[in-house]
């Protein structure tokens, strides 16, 4: 893949890719401040940021005036907030260059985080966990994250009412001037433009007066093992949902993912052949891999029939799935999952956000870059073995985490 990457004047590091063949341009925009660089009573503080950005800004002074702005070139703006980093994005026509970097330049560098505006979307905020908090399935996940991690990994990215119902205009300044810093900025821009894209991106960026390096001390997870290794929420459910998983070192995130696509990736999965179409348990169940820049965690998730004994067998069965792994491991359960793994990156990448994406979360996290193809090779070179020797030391070094919302009180956390 052919790339341009250079720095700006004020240090912020850009990457371009160039594809003729599109109509259209994505304009990324990724800041290395997620909710793990959060303090813990002003949880929900990066993503009420992102929020509040678009509430108006020294060009743009209101709301529509931001989303007018791209929606009248034939483009759309959007967001998101991780752990890890937040995003800002435009995807419009390939002649809406200015404009685009225009309205991003002046969402990062000159928003105004209006007292009204913040004490108004509090109550959207509020309304958005309270929601979450209404489903359990995204609720299992947030109550995993916290018995799996010891570190702010741990944090829910939304925070709580009550945390996000404390914060003010000034927190979002010092949280802004602290961590929208030169060296934790990067810019993606994958599509239709041509040589004047550097001089452009010198224009609205290069010339912001911002500070060099971030003013926190992050702290990382330290240990393989989980902060609690089950805990049982008794609610008022008609499904039990559940979560296990455990920690994984950076350096086997290739091979966990190939395992993940073996337990629980598609219909041919081990999971997913099990608990729907032999039992007939789930509807929903899956494996995923996330990494972060200092551990990864495989999870597995499932909504299943609301009783002790399936809760029970189907937690034994995911746990039987690694410690048997070695001995029952087919040379086409590798195949499949390289292939699959393969597949959707591949496909993924036929839209020009897709591939901004794919760079730029690894742009983010490790300051390089890793292509598609890299990423394509390192599959293609893990053998049988390698996914054995993989799994063998997860059960040795790593200890299993599990969470289940269930009505079943029989169902007991460990203390």
């Amino acid at each position: 893949m052919n790339y341009q990457r250079f720095k700006l004047s004020n240090n912020i590091d850009s990457l371009v890719i160039k594809k003729s063949s599109l109509p259209s341009v994505t304009f990324l925009v990724l800041v290395k401040a997620g909710s793990r660089y959060e303090d813990k009573e002003k949880n929900g503080l990066a993503h009420f940021l992102e929020h509040l950005v678009f509430k108006g800004t020294k060009k743009y002074k209101k709301a529509g005036d931001i989303s007018f702005s791209i929606e009248r070139t034939g483009g759309y703006i959007n967001a998101f907030t991780s752990n890890s980093y937040t995003g800002f994005y435009i995807k419009t026509q390939s002649n809406y260059i200015d404009e685009a970097l225009d309205v991003l330049s002046s969402l990062i560098f000159e928003p105004l985080f209006r007292k009204q505006d913040v004490n108004l979307e509090k109550g959207v905020v509020c309304e958005e966990i309270r929601m979450y908090n209404d489903m359990p399935k995204y609720r299992v996940s947030h109550i995993f994250d916290q018995i799996l991690f010891r570190s702010s990994l741990s944090y829910p990215i939304l925070g709580s009412v009550k945390t996000v119902s404390s914060l003010t205009s000034e927190d979002l300044f010092h949280f802004m001037d602290r961590l929208y810093t030169s060296d934790s900025i990067k810019i993606i821009i994958v599509g239709n433009i041509d040589s004047s894209i550097e001089n452009k991106l010198e224009k609205y960026f290069g010339k912001q007066k911002i500070n060099s390096k971030q003013d926190i001390t992050l702290k990382y997870e330290e240990s393989l093992t989980p902060r609690q290794t089950k805990k049982i929420v008794i609610d008022k459910v008609q499904q039990a949902h559940l979560v296990f998983g455990l920690k994984v070192p950076l350096e086997d995130e290739i091979k966990a993912k190939i395992f993940s696509v073996i337990l629980g990736g598609g219909m041919a999965s081990w999971l997913f052949q099990y608990l729907r179409e032999e039992n007939g348990w789930a509807y929903y169940v899956g494996s995923e891999t996330e990494f972060f820049d200092d551990v990864g965690a495989l999870y597995v998730k499932a909504g299943v029939v609301n009783s002790h004994k399936v809760v029970s067998d189907v937690l034994s069965y995911i746990q039987d799935c690694f410690y048997s792994f070695e001995g029952r491991l087919s040379d086409n359960d590798l195949i499949r999952a390289k292939e699959y793994l393969k597949g959707n990156i591949l496909l993924s990448l036929e839209d020009n956000f897709n591939l901004a994406y794919f760079l730029g979360k690894r742009f983010i996290l490790k300051g390089k870059i890793i292509t598609p193809d890299d990423i394509l090779e390192e599959i293609n070179s893990v053998t049988k073995s390698d996914v054995v020797a993989t799994v063998n030391n997860l059960i040795s070094k790593s200890k299993f985490a599990t969470a289940v919302i269930t009505s079943d009180k029989s169902l007991k956390s460990d203390d």
